[in-house]
């Protein structure tokens, strides 16, 4: 049984080596075939890149002549044109950093603004207009008081202790004081009507983004308290909105403008949108302009008529 048992197990050993050795097969036959596969791809890339055209293969090279003249052009003007933006942002960008962009500038309107707004002469204008309204008032009680005695004889006046002399003196002097107080009510009122318009006058007309409430009386000198005890923090933020926006006030671009740029050159990459995308579009199409001069006559002429060619199947289709 002993003997049995071992003759058992030495065969399950050897079927044991010959499972690994039929796997390490395996394993080898799959790495040839993964390694033939590779270089299977690698000879076809490279057969239909040799049998694509040459200028095929060059960036541009598909453009016919004339039209390779008009975007080199373009290309040109528009490297030109970004290279005065650039200048103008470097401008814009300086005076933004010493303070002088317009956010800045409109800060400093605004502060000078609010501080000659005029708040703080109100209350005294208001006071100058209710003691004329008083003054009126007294006149106009002090003519009802007169009134009465208009009517009375001399012996009736005598017995309240007037005369016709005095009491004409009297509404004389009440006349006088209720023209004073008209006319002092009048100015008092024009007085504050203008003071109102000056405390007013920063919170109305283009005063820029972002839109500001209406003014309502103290609002005037609320902000401009606010201004002076947190000017280094406003001006910082003045400062670097000027630093944001420097790109686009260069080129001229507002929102709308901006985003309107943002999609085109989402939709369409090739668009340079820098000096330096501008100048790489310039140097290809300079490169196949160059590669094109230096071509035999005979081998340019082939390849434009390649091109045409090229062109109308594409229109066929």
């Amino acid at each position: 049984m002993a003997i049995a048992a071992l003759v058992l197990a030495l065969l399950a050993v050897v079927r044991l080596i010959q499972a690994w050795h039929a796997h390490q097969q395996h394993r080898r036959q799959a790495a040839v075939l993964h390694t033939g596969y590779g270089r299977c791809r690698i000879a076809a890339r490279v057969h239909v890149a040799n049998a694509a055209p040459r200028w095929q293969r060059r960036p541009h090279g598909h453009l016919g002549d004339a039209a390779l003249r008009r975007q080199a052009d373009h290309a040109a003007a528009e490297l030109a044109r970004f290279t005065q933006v650039e200048g103008r942002a470097a401008v814009l960008l300086q005076q933004a950093r010493a303070g002088d962009g317009p956010a800045a500038s409109r800060l400093r309107e605004r502060a000078a603004a609010l501080a000659a707004a005029a708040e703080t002469e109100l209350p005294a204008a208001r006071t100058r207009l209710a003691v004329a309204l008083a003054d009126q008032d007294a006149a106009r009680a002090r003519l009802a008081e007169l009134a009465p005695f208009a009517d009375l004889g001399r012996l009736a006046l005598r017995a309240h202790g007037t005369s016709r002399a005095q009491l004409a003196r009297d509404q004389a002097a009440a006349h006088d004081r209720l023209a004073a107080a008209t006319t002092a009510e009048h100015n008092a009122r024009t007085r504050l009507a203008d003071l109102t318009l000056q405390a007013a006058a920063p919170f109305t007309g283009d005063q820029g983004p972002p839109a500001r409430p209406a003014w309502r009386d103290g609002a005037a000198t609320a902000e401009h308290t606010d201004l002076t005890r947190h000017w280094p923090e406003h001006l910082a933020a003045a400062i670097a909105d000027d630093l944001d926006t420097a790109p686009d006030r260069a080129a001229g671009l507002t929102a709308e403008t901006r985003a309107a740029r943002r999609i085109l050159h989402t939709a369409r990459p090739r668009v340079p949108a820098t000096a330096a995308q501008a100048r790489e579009r310039l140097t290809e199409l300079c490169t196949e302009q160059a590669i094109r001069a230096t071509l035999p006559a005979d081998r340019a002429d082939h390849e434009q008529q390649q091109r045409h060619q090229h062109a109308d199947t594409r229109a066929a289709r």
